[in-house]
Formats: structure tokens, C-alpha cells, sequence
């Protein structure tokens, strides 16, 4: 116990009670990675006993830092700001979180044309480093900020479409072979992929690694990817999954890139008449909470937004600070509903 607190407790008053140097305390309070995980509990609830604040003016002053992060959202030029998949500002809302935790504020961004690119935070003393985040069909935008990372800027992102950044990213081949086994389960021979697989968007070309691993483990033949370009994601897996009926493919399953597409596909099938799972089981990327509403509602490989927005600031941190990271992929689950289980017939 404390002898002589006085005042307003400081990070010296937690170093004391918990045993440890006051530069760890501070590394706790910032979620370093290199403080183990009981001594940054036993640090932040010391800061809690003592109801202890942090004075981020004279902590700036200290460090020469902003204590801000920068989250960039890159979007689609045709994009609204309320057509956003949903998918990053959930992701949005968790960095949001994790930056807090780690006694950081954030600075987010939404760009998409050229002339608005902006990534220079840290020169203009805004922010220490820089988040990406953000639709992979936006080529200008990825390459803008990967120069950014080429100059030596703090720039962490949340699965680049190329190799030119850092990233954190979901484990995908995982999460691909995860559902395409789940329909090959419950007696699915015949499934298809639907999205694109080049190499610009490398998070979709994993999901179908893991589609094929999948298929070829099972002894069944994977079927060709199937993508028809449009304006939203959408509308890709409506249009594709028309083409698909219209050309007589024959299949029984199809496994969404992402749950957009999927809901497009839906959408499609619905319209179509073809019954979902009776027909067509149907699995879904990504976790977003509209597949809960969708008819029939649909299973989804649900990534970790939480975990993915605590990684995406410890990262950076480490790399503001100079230290080490080891790279771990963000966990997948299956949430499964209606749109992939086919009902038991009754007796």
C-alpha cells in the first residue's frame, strides 16, 4: 500500500504498488506488445484502484509524440459514404476502441480520388502513425499509401491487396476451406466460388485457396471461379450467380467471397426461384449483420473485429516505437444459419 499519495496519482504511484519501473507502466498503459499480459493487468487495475487518469497534455509534452492515430478509409470513387461496406466501419469502430484503450486518440479519414489522398500525418505533426483500411478495387489508393510505406511513415494496413505494405489480416485460407467443408458436410459435391481471384485482391484469392484445398481433400472436383464485373459487390454475386443459371452450370453450393456478394447471390437465386439450402446451400465472408436479415439468413465466416482492431494498433504502435512484431492472423469462426443446411425431411 501507498505511504505517501498525495494529489493526483501518476504512473510512478502504479510502478510502486505493482512492483515494476514506471517505463513499463507507461508501455502497459499503451498496450505494447512486449509487456505480458499479467503484468499489464496487474498495472491496469492498479491505475483503476487509484483512479488513476492520464494527463495526455503532459504526456505529449514528454514524448515529443500526438498521442493520435490516423485511420484512412479508402473507398470506391462511385461510393456514397453510406454505401461503405459495413464490414470496415464495424472494423472502424474496434480500432476506435483499441486506440482508447492504448490512451491513444483517432483521427479517421474517408478518401477516394487522387486529389484527396493524403496520408502526410506524421509530418505535419498530426498523428504518430497511420492506419489503412478500405476497398481493394481502389488501385490508386493502395499504391499512394504503399509509397508512404516505401518512405519510411508508420503505415500499418488491414489486407493490402499487394505485398508493398504491412498488414494485419484475417486468416482467409482457413476461413475459405472452413465453409467450403462445411457444405461438403452436409452433402455438397458441386460447389461454387463466387468473386474475384486476381492478384489485386489477394484476400479473396486466399479465401479460394482455402475452396480448393477443401475440394481437392475431399476427392471432388473444384468448379472454375465465377465473376462477373460490376459497380458494387452486389451486384457481382447477382450478376454472376445469373450467368451461372443461364449458362446450365450445374451446382449445388456456393461459397461468397464476401458477404455482399453473397447477398447478391441471394438475391438472385430468390428471383430466380431456386430454393435456398433445399437447392443451394449458401455460405458468406466476413460477419457483417445484415446476413442476419437476409431470407433465408446467412451462414458467414465471422473474422474477429475486436481481435483485428487490437492487432491493427498494437502493430502500429510497435512499429512507432521501434520494436518487434510477430505476425499473427486475425481468427475466423463459422456462424451458421439457414442459407447453407438443407431442413430434415420428415418421417
Amino acid at each position: 500500500m501507498l505511504k505517501n499519495l498525495r494529489g493526483q496519482p501518476t504512473s510512478h504511484d502504479i510502478a510502486e504498488m505493482v512492483g515494476v519501473s514506471q517505463p513499463t507502466v507507461s508501455k502497459a498503459l499503451r498496450g505494447c506488445r512486449t509487456i505480458n499480459e499479467d503484468t499489464r493487468r496487474r498495472v491496469m487495475e492498479a491505475a483503476k484502484a487509484l483512479n488513476y487518469t492520464v494527463n495526455r497534455n503532459a504526456a505529449r509534452l514528454r514524448s515529443k509524440r500526438t498521442n493520435t492515430i490516423a485511420l484512412v478509409v479508402i473507398c470506391r470513387p462511385e461510393d456514397a459514404r453510406s454505401d461503405i461496406n459495413p464490414f470496415y466501419l464495424s472494423l472502424l469502430g474496434c480500432v476506435a476502441t483499441a486506440a482508447s484503450d492504448a490512451g491513444y486518440d483517432l483521427l479517421v479519414s474517408f478518401q477516394d480520388e487522387t486529389q484527396d489522398f493524403y496520408g502526410q500525418y506524421e509530418d505535419g505533426k498530426q498523428a504518430d502513425g497511420l492506419l489503412v483500411i478500405g476497398s481493394a478495387e481502389n488501385k490508386r489508393g493502395w499504391d499512394y499509401f504503399g509509397k508512404l510505406h516505401e518512405q519510411g511513415k508508420a503505415v500499418i494496413c488491414w489486407g493490402a491487396p499487394g505485398d508493398d505494405l504491412l498488414c494485419v489480416t484475417g486468416d482467409n485460407r482457413h476461413g475459405g476451406a472452413m465453409a467450403t467443408q462445411h457444405m461438403i458436410d452436409h452433402g455438397r459435391t458441386a460447389i461454387a466460388f463466387v468473386g474475384p481471384t486476381d492478384s489485386s485482391q489477394r484476400q479473396f484469392g486466399d479465401r479460394h485457396a482455402g475452396y480448393m484445398e477443401a475440394m481437392r481433400a475431399a476427392g471432388l472436383g473444384p468448379l472454375p471461379a465465377q465473376y462477373v464485373a460490376a459497380v458494387t459487390r452486389e451486384e457481382q454475386g447477382y450478376l454472376t450467380t445469373a450467368a451461372m443459371l443461364d449458362s446450365g452450370l450445374a451446382f449445388d453450393g456456393i461459397f461468397a467471397a464476401c458477404d455482399l456478394i453473397g447477398i447478391g447471390a441471394l438475391r438472385c437465386l430468390n428471383d430466380r426461384g431456386v430454393k435456398v439450402p433445399a437447392d443451394v446451400s449458401l455460405v458468406g465472408f466476413d460477419g457483417i449483420k445484415a446476413t442476419k436479415h437476409c431470407t433465408p439468413a446467412m451462414t458467414t465466416i465471422e473474422q474477429d473485429f475486436r481481435k483485428a482492431g487490437q492487432l491493427l494498433v498494437q502493430r502500429l504502435l510497435a512499429v512507432i516505437d521501434g520494436e518487434s512484431f510477430t505476425d499473427e492472423p486475425v481468427p475466423c469462426r463459422m456462424t451458421v444459419r439457414q442459407s447453407s443446411i438443407p431442413p430434415i425431411p420428415r418421417q
